[in-house]
């Protein structure tokens, strides 16, 4: 700690959580007089201040540790729209779970209207199953809302933790949460983000309902037009109802039904209904694949619970339980069995098709499938040339030099009958990765990484030009270290906002014929990521191991000085923000960038691609953060190595993390049926 013991104590009996009195005692033992490490460490130890109390105020930021009434004690995590702390009245002396507003979203008039919906929604409910709201305020520009701190674990921790439980806890976890969710409904709040992660079991055993975040009010609210606009969706991929994934505004209690049931298979399986390679490929399978057998699941559960599920989760809402009052019903009754009704057919062929143009997932409408199959349109991934009647290539097994990397994709090019490059409707160069095999270090072991599938990949990250052409919005503006130009780099774009950009040049991309309905933009998984930056590979850059070439191949620099600024030096000098793409030399396969510039976001979940060292913690609904690679201009090179990998939450922007996109290839077809296979080898 550098601060002095002097200063400690100013800073501490200035912020008044701990009076002069108090502090006097301590001054006095020669121990720790001198010491403000050993004086601080002894405060935290007779329970006068906290860890994280401690930390903040040897940094000089005990300002941010009263908020109102309220003392924060602790950090319990940070999400998109702020941070949320263990912090106690100071009168009434009440543990309380403060969420907190971040300063730089106070600037979004979205965000702030958003919260204040949440806030009011929390006011309106009073409730054993939904987490107590008690405050809510404004002290100096900082927005707060003050609810009941639960001590306990959110259902999906416990099944990440323990695997599948029971069905007889796993009915009464549902319930519980029913009971709160018709109490939520008769006074006009649907929750439209149920899912394992926004259920708390306390130490009693009562489930807790968290997070009004995403909350519609009734059809009166007048913020919920310009909050959920048109075909804007909201919501958990794996929990998320089909007409939500139409559009949010859509969603009713009928969605917050079919939530529910998702719920219930994960709590009694341990895995989600359907699986995909990422988000909007699990949107897609809610909306038409067939809703899984609960009884054919392993969970042994009775006929009326598989019988309540699949009326849960059925594709319309008509057919659905109208009710939670309605599950209710069901769950508790051992002989339920469905009524006998006609499917509701109520979404007619006209409407199908308009709600497919809105999908946030790329999927094609009817009209545009049947207009590309009978216009000959050359587009990205498709046929140029008939292939020949040949076996496919060998996989590109690492290590491959240079002009075998090139010859590896051109033998794929020719083999699928398309070409090695491809560009475009806004300007994006695209290069052919072609399927192989490399080995990585994943702690302590060495693992095989099989891509069997060729896929395209960026040439580049994706430019300011080329996000403003299919966003319309300019996202970097007014962010510190950053600089406005089309062929600069795209920053303080968050994962969700990554995925809504794909999902847009998806759709346009298909509307206008250059893609196949079944070709969808994406972001590349690590693995695939990984293959295409070390381009066979492996030594730490794929231009070598040493740093003095790197040079010639990155945009990186050397971190932060000791006032948390970004420090002049590596490649970029004292220009302190993401540069223009493409200027430095490309990798094997022709990529830009994959070293250094801006860190770029991958599918994964970054708990799902484990590595050395101390990993990130969970966020408080117990979602992973998504991984991103490659490194940056502030980071130094140790930091832009091709093994380099690190995470954020889905709605964490940046001025140093970008992405480039990958698309499947229509044709592509991998022996094994699998994308991605991964071995230990030793």
């Amino acid at each position: 700690m550098s601060v002095s013991v002097a200063a400690f104590v100013k800073t501490v009996a200035d912020s008044g959580i701990l009076s002069f009195d108090s502090l006097e005692a301590y001054l006095r033992n020669p121990d720790i007089a001198h010491d403000s490490s050993a004086f601080a460490e002894r405060l935290v130890q007779d329970g006068l201040l906290t860890d994280y109390q401690a930390k903040r105020i040897a940094g000089g930021e005990s300002d941010a540790l009263l908020i109102g009434p309220y003392v924060v004690l602790d950090l319990l995590g940070t999400g998109g729209m702020g941070c949320v702390y263990r912090a106690e009245h100071r009168a009434m002396r009440r543990s309380v779970a403060l969420k907190v507003i971040a300063q730089h979203k106070l600037g979004n008039p979205e965000m702030v209207q958003r919260f204040e919906r949440e806030v009011r929604a929390a006011a309106r409910l009073d409730h054993p199953n939904i987490v107590t709201a008690f405050d809510a305020g404004d002290v100096d520009g900082t927005r707060y809302l003050a609810m009941q701190c639960v001590d306990g674990r959110t259902l999906a921790a416990i099944v990440r933790d323990q695997g599948p439980q029971p069905p007889e806890k796993v009915l009464d976890w549902v319930i519980q949460a029913a009971r709160g969710l018709a109490y939520a409904h008769a006074r006009g709040v649907v929750h439209r983000d149920i899912k394992p992660g926004n259920l708390m079991l306390d130490v009693d055993g009562t489930v807790k309902i968290l997070d009004m975040g995403l909350a519609r009010l009734d059809a009166r609210d007048p913020d919920e037009d310009h909050l959920t606009g048109s075909g804007q969706i909201m919501g958990t991929a794996d929990y998320m109802a089909p007409e939500q994934a139409m559009d949010t505004r859509q969603a009713d209690a009928r969605s917050d039904v079919y939530s529910l049931g998702a719920t219930l298979w994960y709590l009694l399986t341990g895995r989600p209904m359907f699986c995909g390679d990422s988000a909007m490929a699990r949107v897609v399978a809610h909306m038409q694949q067939p809703v899984p057998d609960l009884a054919q699941s392993g969970a042994k559960v009775s006929p009326a619970v598989a019988a309540a599920f699949q009326c849960m989760v059925a594709k319309q809402p008509g057919d659905r339980f109208q009710s939670m009052d309605e599950v209710l019903a069901a769950l508790s009754n051992g002989n339920w069995r469905p009524p006998r009704r006609a499917p509701s057919g109520s979404v007619t062929a006209s409407e199908s098709t308009r709600a497919r143009l809105r999908l946030a997932i790329g999927v094609g409408s009817l009209v545009v499938g049947v207009l590309v199959a009978v216009i000959s349109l050359t587009g990205i991934g498709r046929r140029t040339r008939p292939p020949p009647a040949s076996p496919p290539p060998p996989l590109a097994v690492a290590p491959f030099d240079a002009e075998q990397a090139r010859d590896h994709q051109k033998a794929w090019a020719t083999f699928l009958g398309i070409d090695v490059e491809q560009t475009n409707s806004v300007g994006m160069t695209l290069l052919l990765i072609p399927p192989g095999r490399f080995s990585t270090r994943l702690g302590k072991a060495m693992i095989d990484e099989r891509i069997a599938a060729p896929f395209f990949l960026g040439r580049t990250e994706v430019t300011q030009a080329q996000w403003r052409a299919v966003m319309g919005t300019e996202p970097w503006r007014e962010v510190p270290y950053t600089i406005a130009g089309d062929d600069i780099a795209v920053t303080s774009v968050s994962w969700d906002d990554v995925m809504a950009f794909c999902v847009r040049l998806t759709e346009q991309e298909q509307a206008s014929g250059r893609i196949e309905t079944s070709q969808q933009y994406r972001l590349p998984k690590e693995a695939e990521w990984e293959h295409a930056c070390r381009a066979g590979t492996l030594t730490p850059f794929s231009c070598g191991a040493d740093v003095s070439v790197l040079e010639a191949y990155a945009w990186f620099g050397n971190t932060w000085d000791e006032d948390r600024r970004p420090r002049p030096g590596g490649t970029i000098g004292d220009a302190l923000h993401a540069h223009a793409v493409g200027v430095k030399r490309p990798n094997p396969f022709g990529l830009h960038d994959v070293h250094g510039n801006v860190w770029e976001w991958c599918a994964d979940w970054r708990s799902d691609y484990p590595t050395d060292g101390v990993g990130l913690p969970e966020i408080p609904n117990g979602s992973p953060f998504q991984a991103y690679r490659g490194g940056s201009w502030l980071n130094d090179a140790g930091g832009c190595r091709s093994i380099t990998r690190y995470g954020g939450h889905p709605a964490y922007q940046n001025n140093c993390i970008g992405f480039r996109v990958a698309l499947s290839c229509r044709e592509a077809r991998a022996d094994s049926g699998l994308a991605h296979t991964r071995t230990r080898t030793r």
